[in-house]
């Protein structure tokens, strides 16, 4: 059997296993397959043509997520989110952002990576949020906040992947660029939708080619334009889910990104252990993760706590669902290290962060009323100092 072939199996065979324990222990199991990567990496000569597969796969697995991630949100549902949950989201965004620099910037760390650093800060994990309220049922009104919040956090991050690419031709130009694309392209897409694909999409094999062709398609659109494919992919997600008979056939597409995350997750472990690093460059990484990890906890409870919805315990119980730092932190590691807006230490602090935030938020969430008496000191504390 040829080499890289043999690579792969064990990295696919190690993963399945890591993550079966990782999911035991509560843990979201892109931790198990980061891991196996990791492992396999530091363990075996990793062969050359496996790690250009590797690169293609990425590439093609962010498009698939952000697509599905799109579809997700669905298109009814934009009008919701676009309200409370964005205040939550980017009051959390520049308390994690403005908290990063401070840290950061006396040790002379430079702007752009200060800046990617606080975006790994800003987000939640979709995944490992769903799974903490599928085990807890909180109530409703917590629900749907973090479902809402996740998703206008998903929606910032597509967004934000464009201006890491396109850094250094000028904030102005990325701007106006972004607005036009999603203008255009999701009238544009929408109306293709509507009109034509809801009239060729079966509840079969050929619809869900049918469906991964347009995603793939309007991510060589937004390319075409310098923008990255996620933006593409995540505007033709939200598109198609006007189709009325998409469900079915978005059910079948599941699978098939699950294939390709698992590779994408497998291949950052990989590059991980990889990186042209040596151990205190691996330590500081490791530390700042662990910093950043916390700061987005601390962020997260901070923005609920100011302009979250409900009484004091639910914003609390709302602030610790989305405790999680994004398994999307990854690819915002993955397209600064591509375009040279940071080094392999991005990897690093993404990867640390989210093993750390997943134990945190499960922490918290177990933990509530011991959260809930923290805050009651800590006001009682602020109300003596201001008096």
């Amino acid at each position: 059997m040829d080499v890289a072939h043999t690579v792969l199996a064990l990295l696919f065979a190690l993963g399945f296993l890591l993550a079966l324990l990782v999911r035991r222990a509560n843990l979201s199991g892109a931790i198990g397959y980061l891991l196996a990567g990791l492992i396999i990496g530091l363990m075996l000569p990793i062969p050359g043509k496996l790690m250009s597969m590797f690169e293609i796969l990425s590439e093609i697995s962010i498009i698939l997520l952000f697509f599905e991630i799109g579809f997700e949100i669905h298109i009814e549902n934009v009008k919701d989110i676009i309200r409370h949950p964005l205040y939550i989201s980017l009051v959390e965004l520049l308390f994690a952002n403005i908290l990063i620099a401070i840290i950061l910037y006396p040790f002379g760390t430079p702007v752009p990576l200060i800046i990617i650093i606080g975006l790994i800060a800003s987000f939640s994990s979709t995944v490992f949020t769903y799974k903490l309220l599928e085990e807890h049922y909180p109530s409703p009104t917590v629900i749907k906040t973090v479902l809402m919040v996740a998703a206008v956090e998903d929606i910032i991050i597509v967004i934000s992947l464009n201006f890491i690419k396109g850094f250094a031709d000028g904030i102005m130009l990325i701007v106006v660029k972004t607005l036009f694309f999603l203008l255009a392209g999701s009238i544009a897409s929408y109306l293709f939708s509507k009109y034509i694909l809801s009239r060729l999409i079966s509840h079969d094999e050929r619809g869900l080619i049918l469906m991964i062709s347009y995603g793939l398609f309007m991510g060589v659109v937004a390319d075409y334009f310098d923008l990255t494919p996620a933006l593409g992919a995540f505007i033709a997600g939200i598109s198609i889910s006007a189709v009325e008979h998409s469900k079915p056939v978005m059910k079948m597409f599941k699978p098939v990104r699950a294939v390709f995350i698992t590779i994408f997750l497998l291949s950052m472990g990989v590059n991980i252990a990889l990186l042209p690093i040596n151990y205190e460059t691996l330590l500081v990484g490791m530390v700042i993760g662990i910093v950043v990890a916390f700061i987005h906890c601390f962020s997260t409870l901070f923005s609920c706590m100011l302009i979250g919805r409900g009484n004091r315990r639910e914003r609390i119980e709302t602030g610790s669902y989305l405790s999680t730092v994004s398994e999307l932190a990854l690819v915002i590691a993955y397209y600064s290290y591509i375009y040279d807006r940071g080094d392999g230490i991005v990897f690093v602090v993404a990867s640390t962060a989210i093993v750390t935030g997943s134990i945190i938020a499960s922490y918290l969430v177990e933990n509530l009323e011991g959260v809930e008496k923290y805050f009651d000191k800590l006001c009682t504390v602020i109300g003596k100092l201001r008096s």
